[in-house]
């Protein structure tokens, strides 16, 4: 998971599954949005507990991709143009 911040720094975690392994997507997508409806997110490492105020990131990125996330507000689509000259 990438968090690109308005400053123009970014920084990568990799995460594992979000919720347990018997879990249904619907509860995949509850957590994902739960966590991204924060204020501040907490991000728990193996060395470390990082918090990151959600007001000063611009994109979160996954990678790669969860194809388990279906339903309301989850658009599947191919990238077809990347901004190269600022990382969003």
């Amino acid at each position: 998971m990438t968090f690109y911040f308005v400053n123009g720094q970014s920084r990568t975690f990799d995460i594992s599954s979000p919720v347990e392994p018997d879990s249904t997507r619907t509860d995949n997508r509850q957590v994902i949005r739960r966590f991204l409806k924060e204020n501040w997110w907490v991000i728990q490492t193996g060395e470390r507990t990082v918090f990151i105020n959600a007001a000063n990131v611009l994109t979160v990125e996954v990678n790669p991709p969860m194809p388990t996330l279906e339903g309301e507000g989850i658009l599947h689509t191919e990238l077809t143009t990347q901004n190269r000259s600022r990382d969003l």
